[in-house]
């Protein structure tokens, strides 16, 4: 009788080795699970620590604006930067008048660290405006490449713009 009540169960020791694997694979489990999410966020915070200083490393300024009367409007662009910059984009517009700016990709002006640059646009409403706005996107020239989409590069760029009055002669 002790046999067969034996046979019917698991003996404490083969209880235990499964309860010993139990606890060891949902350890382990854990253990992965928070080591890869510990990594992905690790990565996600480098880079955007990478952005911020690739952004802080670009410093544009509209030195000035030369609106001839034929409508195209020259933007003279100095850079005060820590890297080259590459214009990829920019528009200028009367400042009264409501323009929806979107990144389009289609300039590609390097301006050197420390020379000034000039952007040629076209603005037939600014010859007679009072102010004009001007808005320039750059990225810094190294992370341009013609074999990827702009879409790669386009999270390392900035928008930099300027409202200012123009004289009229």
């Amino acid at each position: 009788m002790l046999r067969d009540r034996r046979l019917r169960g698991l003996s404490e020791v083969t209880a235990a080795a499964l309860l010993a694997m139990t606890v060891l694979a949902v350890g382990m489990a854990v253990y992965f699970a928070v080591g890869g999410m510990a990594n992905v966020y690790g990565n996600l915070y480098r880079q955007e620590i990478d952005r911020s200083i690739v952004q802080q490393n670009l410093r544009l300024s509209i030195e000035y604006i030369h609106v001839k009367p034929d409508g195209t409007c020259i933007l003279f662009i100095r850079n005060y930067g820590r890297e080259d910059a590459l214009i990829t984009d920019a528009y200028i517009y009367p400042a009264d008048s409501s323009v929806n700016v979107g990144l389009s990709f289609n300039l590609s002006i390097p301006i050197r660290r420390g020379e000034l640059g000039k952007v040629a646009l076209t603005c037939g409403d600014c010859v007679n405006a009072d102010e004009v706005v001007a808005k320039v996107y750059a990225i810094p020239s190294r992370l341009h490449s013609s074999t990827s989409p702009p879409s790669e590069y386009a999270q390392f760029g900035r928008w930099f713009s300027i409202r200012t009055a123009l004289a009229h002669s």
